[in-house]
């Protein structure tokens, strides 16, 4: 059997180890590989193993050799603003978890710089930020220190926002109550009498709103199951769906009652996908899968799809 292949000679082992952790990311997707070859890819990504540029022209040669394919695991390092943005969290989320980092690990290994890093396997996204040592404790001493104090004495402001999802006192904090009760500002009217820019306003905290409401009936239902008692209220059982005690004997049952209790079913496109391997699926499929458009949702502009086009542009367009 002939097998197309490049040869190559003599290269230093940094250099051989990124071209075998790369093809193996080139032939198949990051969540085909095993939690070892996962950490292996990560490693080769971010630790000093290969020069920078030399990585990058390994990953270009690979990808011109592939035809521009792969999956690539990798984004530009960013600030820990947008950093933190991708898991619902501000940059001094990010920038207190380094700290403990460098708390946990400064006394065993001689750190000049902090790499925080956010993994989503499911998007295949590894997104990464650097910061100095010094940069960071300047910044605990002279902004978070004196912040926790007043934190831990009870004083200070109180900030609501969508990094209260991550309270404890999410579902009975005052401020975070002010701050969704001013929408009641607009009597809850129907939306065909607010003006533009009042709908708007609505949009901005709808998600936020919707969150608070589900923390609050939460932890009231945890309340009342302990004996709290709320004014026009009871705890009922809810809706459930019928069930089998034991399948097997139920298949063994409806079988000798001269029944087939089973169907056949195609494998959905995920478990299809994993029993042919990612290259054999989009090989032996082509043409028969699609990605039909999503159900339109508002989202904010930040949002990184793609805007649809609305009825009036269509008409615009004609």
């Amino acid at each position: 059997t002939e097998i197309p292949a490049i040869v190559k000679e003599g290269l230093p082992d940094a250099e051989a180890y990124v071209y075998v952790i790369e093809t193996n990311m080139l032939q198949r997707s990051f969540n085909d590989l095993s939690v070892s070859e996962r950490i292996a890819v990560l490693a080769e990504r971010y630790d000093k193993v290969c020069g920078t540029k030399k990585r990058e022209e390994i990953l270009a040669e690979l990808q011109a050799l592939n035809g521009g394919g792969g999956h690539d695991v990798h984004q530009q390092a960013k600030s820990r603003e947008l950093l933190g943005k991708e898991l619902g969290l501000t940059g001094r989320h990010v920038a207190r978890y380094a700290l403990g980092a460098l708390e946990l690990f400064d006394g065993i290994y001689d750190i000049d710089s902090v790499r925080m890093a956010i993994y989503q396997p499911r998007r295949e996204n590894v997104s990464v930020c650097v910061m100095g040592k010094d940069e960071l404790l300047r910044w605990a001493e002279g902004e978070l220190k004196e912040k926790a104090r007043l934190a831990y004495a009870g004083e200070g402001e109180f900030c609501a926002g969508e990094h209260c999802r991550f309270c404890k006192a999410k579902a009975v904090c005052r401020k975070r109550a002010e701050y969704n009760l001013e929408l009641a500002k607009y009597d809850f009217e129907m939306p065909a009498t607010l003006e533009d820019d009042e709908i708007a306003a609505i949009l901005v905290k709808a998600d936020e709103l919707a969150a608070w409401a589900a923390d609050v009936k939460e932890f009231a239902l945890q309340q009342a199951l302990s004996g709290v008692k709320y004014a026009g209220f009871k705890v009922v059982a809810g809706r459930s769906n019928r069930k089998y005690t034991d399948e097997k004997a139920v298949a063994d049952t409806v079988s000798k009652a001269g029944y087939d209790p089973y169907e056949p079913k195609l494998l959905g496109i995920t478990a299809m996908e994993k029993l042919l391997g990612k290259k054999k699926f989009a090989e032996i499929l082509k043409g028969l899968v699609e990605k039909p458009q999503g159900k339109p949702a508002l989202v904010p502009e930040s949002d990184k799809r793609p805007e649809l086009n609305t009825a009036q542009e269509d008409f615009k367009e004609d």
